[in-house]
């Protein structure tokens, strides 16, 4: 869906996880959960006395696996909308 408002062009698309193939769902499910277990293991390195992050971070390592796994049934779905606001675009629709 598009359409011009004020000299702003402004696009909307969605990734939909029922219509992806095994490897498709997995890039998907690396590039939006993947890097959880790295950032939390350097947050908390950062702040190695809070109990919240190091629970996190515990937490995360036990069920990734498991969310993976989910990710990738049939049943499940992950819809993402994006959307871009972008200057200068001259379409008309």
């Amino acid at each position: 869906h598009k359409f011009i408002l004020k000299g702003y062009f402004f696009t909307k698309n969605f990734l939909l996880s029922s219509m992806m193939n095994y490897d498709e769902k997995e890039a998907i499910f690396n590039l939006y959960f993947g890097y959880l277990p790295v950032a939390l293991e350097k947050t908390m390195e950062a702040n190695p006395n809070n109990i919240r992050i190091q629970k996190d971070y515990n937490w995360v390592c036990e069920n990734l696996d498991y969310a993976n796994q989910k990710f990738h049934q049939s049943d499940f779905i992950f819809l993402l909308d994006i959307s871009f606001i972008l200057q200068g675009y001259n379409y008309s629709f």
